[in-house]
């Protein structure tokens, strides 16, 4: 089943959350350490993730990837499961707006690489609640017209062998991410052609199977560069990619920037660890797994 708004519906509610700047009450990244169910009773909630993860609202299971966006009504009860270490962005907020109930579905989009604009308008808000209000309000406030303009992500209860398949392969991914270096690995891991594999994967997640991967890997990168001080060439090693040159390549491809100049613009720092060959010793130029 699909948990879905037509479009006159999906229009509906942004305009009655869009009328006028909404009341912050709350905005706040965080580090969760485990599973929480959990409800917001008279507060509207936005989400966003730079992480791959699921959440369940209201029974109804939502996938989680980086690039996606969440807002979800009062008095909807949500159960995170959290695989590995992350950071929960959450605003809670009051629209400046008639009633709402009945409430509508939970609206999960996907910003795709505007996501880091979209964080960075979520740290001003942070910084600025509650000491300047109505700074956080009007913060928020555009940070949510901007998600009203991107597509919405359909959330399907999988029932069938085919999503199982996608499932399996998306887990043994993440679980192998460091080290897979082709496609051919995950196809005999599963038993299935490569043919068939890769349409289904491309059917439910929009990406090819080397594309995913590589967007998993700078996902994580992203993540090091802003909350840890491994050095670059660590991070590289980390996610996969331990040819220096070829990890800043693909860094730039991805977010524009280089790895020392995302962590500046994430942290102000810039920090890139020792010098010398580290991490690249013995290890052999990573090639992008292949189709």
């Amino acid at each position: 089943m699909w948990y879905i708004l037509d479009m006159k519906d999906r229009a509906t509610v942004w305009e009655r959350l869009l009328a006028r700047p909404p009341e912050v009450l709350f905005a706040k990244a965080s580090e969760p350490r485990a599973p929480r169910r959990f409800f917001v009773r008279n507060l509207w909630s936005l989400n966003l993730y730079d992480y791959e993860s699921q959440v369940c609202l209201n029974g109804v299971p939502y996938p989680i990837r980086p690039g996606y966006a969440c807002v979800i009504p009062p008095a909807t009860e949500r159960i995170f499961e959290w695989t590995r270490p992350c950071v929960q962005r959450a605003c809670h907020f009051r629209p400046d707006t008639a009633a709402f109930p009945p409430y509508p579905a939970p609206i999960m989009v996907d910003a795709g690489d505007d996501l880091f604009g979209l964080l960075e308008l979520f740290g001003q808000a942070s910084r600025a609640h509650p000491a300047q209000a109505a700074r956080a309000n009007a913060l928020i406030w555009t940070l949510l017209w901007q998600l009203s303009e991107y597509p919405r992500v359909g959330q399907p209860t999988p029932p069938a062998a085919r999503d199982r398949l996608v499932a399996e392969a998306l887990s043994w991914l993440e679980t192998n991410l460091a080290k897979v270096r082709r496609i051919t690995e995950v196809v005999e891991h599963l038993g299935v052609s490569h043919g068939h594999l890769a349409r289904l994967f491309r059917g439910q997640t929009g990406l090819t199977i080397v594309g995913y991967v590589r967007r998993r890997r700078i996902a994580l990168a992203r993540h090091l560069l802003t909350h840890t001080t491994l050095s670059v060439k660590e991070i590289a090693v980390q996610v996969g990619i331990p040819d220096v040159h070829h990890f800043n390549k693909t860094m730039r491809d991805l977010t524009g920037r280089s790895p020392t100049a995302y962590r500046r613009r994430m942290t102000g720092s810039t920090y890139a660890g020792p010098k010398g060959n580290g991490h690249r010793q013995g290890i052999a130029a990573e090639r992008q797994p292949k189709e």
